[in-house]
């Protein structure tokens, strides 16, 4: 089944999709933050939705968690679940901290891209190694099974200050989880931003604060990427090659400290920069 962009939409889920985008954008408080999690469920054909934030501890960066075959040092700041989310499970998970072994979370983490549990289950089942980040815990998978959380989408964002957030989506089936997986690559930057603020962890400037130089040409780059066009479409308007538009692509990633074309329209936005010549 083919993955839903947000061009794909009905007019109405389309329209739920900006309001909710809207409210992340502006979203201050934990109580607005909620509203955007219950957002969510007008969205997406989804059971349950579970997020959180948290860090490297005792100073490690991220990028050193595939260096060490130790377990690397996680500080989970706050986790938040809906109604419909098992709660067992929920204390289950953070009171045996499995995050530090949780092979869902390392490969979203390195991917920085949605991936489906029961997928990267079936592709290696082995026990979980600390050196590779791979295979998974047998009394995690048990709990998840026996609780009926196969078809959980889930996104892992880090920024450049390390803050990592964590947003996972129970689905009914996985031809859902499938279907809707990049339209959840195309928010989930919103939803880390309002986390972070809603939640201070939003450091002055991080986020919104002054805009970098463009160029003339990353300007226009950066307006049809708004508009939601692809690398070569923008060669056509632009009369350039596509290589070189990707080019200009990754050097705004750079600028403006974005892991993904999703993330840089994010963040365009968040600096204030919407309206560009």
């Amino acid at each position: 089944m083919k993955a839903l962009t947000p061009k794909d939409l009905p007019k109405s889920d389309a329209l739920k999709l900006v309001e909710v985008g809207y409210a992340a954008g502006r979203c201050q408080t934990p109580e607005e933050f909620q509203g955007i999690l219950g957002g969510l469920r007008d969205i997406f054909p989804i059971d349950s939705v579970v997020c959180g934030f948290g860090e490297a501890g005792n100073g490690m960066a991220i990028s050193e968690f595939w260096k060490t075959a130790e377990l690397p040092p996680l500080k989970i700041i706050q986790v938040l679940t809906d109604d419909n989310y098992p709660k067992e499970f929920h204390q289950f998970y953070i009171n045996e901290n499995i995050l530090q072994r949780d092979c869902h979370f390392y490969q979203c983490l390195l991917t920085q891209k949605p991936q489906l549990w029961i997928d990267l289950y079936h592709k290696d089942r082995h026990p979980f190694d600390p050196r590779t980040k791979r295979g998974f815990d047998p009394q995690y998978v048990e709990m998840a099974l026996d609780h009926d959380l196969p078809f959980v989408l889930r996104q892992t964002t880090i920024d450049l200050r390390e803050k990592v957030s964590n947003f996972s989506l129970t689905f009914h089936k996985k031809k859902e989880a499938h279907q809707f997986s990049e339209l959840f690559e195309a928010f989930t930057p919103y939803l880390h931003m309002a986390i972070l603020r809603a939640f201070g962890q939003a450091s002055k400037g991080a986020i919104g604060g002054s805009f970098p130089f463009l160029s003339h040409r990353e300007r226009e780059i950066l307006k049809w990427l708004i508009e939601g066009k692809s690398n070569w479409e923008i060669g056509r308007i632009l009369h350039i090659a596509e290589r070189t538009v990707k080019f200009h692509v990754q050097s705004l990633m750079r600028k403006l400290g974005a892991t993904n074309r999703y993330h840089l329209v994010a963040n365009a936005f968040m600096k204030n920069e919407g309206e560009l010549a």
